[in-house]
């Protein structure tokens, strides 16, 4: 078996990986499968009959029908090939960020690959800005890490962020996290400023057909290998603002991703932790500083209020 190639994006990372030397389910909004549902029976609509590649949400397998003119032999009966998809992650991410007497920022991040599970975790990474002086490492010997330098990583959970960015990736090498696995500490040190941005987490490549099947079958098969639909995708804190970008900036900045986070239920619009760092936020972008505000009077009581608490304490240097 071949493996098809999917995406520039997933090819650079791994590449990335080969040439580096040593130095509950990720909250997501699932979008609809790229391509249409098998159906139960077996029959294909006759509206679909141009298609040749279907998901069987039951078997979570990619159907594949190579028709006889496909196969250069008109009076053949379609052959139908099943392939397995395996993307099946439940990867468990949690944020810190520290800054340290030089300045400069400290991002910790804890990955673990879920019970629940059914394939491994291969690749992950963090959309950071392509400028960022960074450094990433892992704890774990069998985990490379590095910065991609093309500009080609979209901020996918936080639309509103247009500018394209540059992967902080690191890729297993021999070791992939199974279900239950801890993969351990990466860091990322950074002069950037903490703001949000998003995480994916891969089992590169989720599925690997004959790259000779003919280029129409291929083709539709891209559909299911883009990052945008087969990762799994989540909101983290991360390397965001030049140290001069304006407070008032980043304080709008947070607050939009803030109502993202609520849109898309990551927070409660029902918490007084959001709504009083809401306020904070709306006052620090009007004023264009922070003297003057405190923290939330509410502590964080989910993981994802404690990591805005921290990014936005950064930032903005709230006492």
């Amino acid at each position: 078996m071949a493996t098809l190639r999917l995406t520039r994006t997933v090819l650079t990372l791994w590449v990335g990986f080969q040439l580096w030397s040593p130095g509950s389910l990720l909250a997501q909004r699932t979008p609809p499968p790229p391509v249409p549902l098998w159906p139960r029976d077996g029959r294909i609509p006759t509206n679909l009959n141009s298609q040749h590649v279907f998901l069987d949400q039951s078997s979570y397998e990619i159907v594949v029908v190579l028709t006889g003119e496909l196969l250069g032999q008109p009076d053949s009966p379609p052959k139908i090939f099943r392939v397995p998809l395996k993307n099946r992650l439940d990867p468990q991410l949690t944020a810190s960020v520290s800054r340290d007497p030089q300045g400069q920022y400290n991002y910790v991040y804890t990955l673990r690959n879920g019970s629940v599970a059914r394939d491994p975790i291969i690749l992950w990474d963090v959309v950071v800005p392509c400028g960022a002086g960074l450094f990433q490492k892992s704890s774990r010997e069998t985990w490379k890490c590095g910065k991609t330098g093309m500009e080609i990583a979209k901020q996918l959970e936080l639309p509103a962020i247009k500018a394209p960015g540059c992967y902080a990736a690191c890729g297993s090498v021999g070791a992939p996290a199974k279900a239950g696995d801890d993969v351990g500490e990466f860091q990322i040190v950074s002069s950037y400023k903490p703001g949000l941005t998003t995480a994916e987490a891969s089992n590169y490549p989720p599925f690997q057909v004959p790259s000779t099947w003919p280029e129409v079958i291929l083709t539709e098969l891209t559909k299911l290998g883009d990052p945008a639909w087969s990762n799994w995708h989540t909101v983290t804190i991360g390397p965001r603002f030049d140290p001069g970008t304006p407070l008032a900036d980043i304080a709008s900045d947070f607050h939009d991703g803030l109502d993202r986070l609520i849109q898309t239920g990551r927070l409660s619009p029902k918490s007084k932790f959001v709504s009083e760092l809401r306020v904070i936020l709306t006052r620090a972008a009007q004023a264009g500083q922070s003297q003057g505000t405190a923290v939330p009077s509410t502590a964080p009581s989910t993981e994802m209020e404690r990591e805005l608490l921290d990014a936005v304490g950064a930032s903005l240097a709230l006492p």
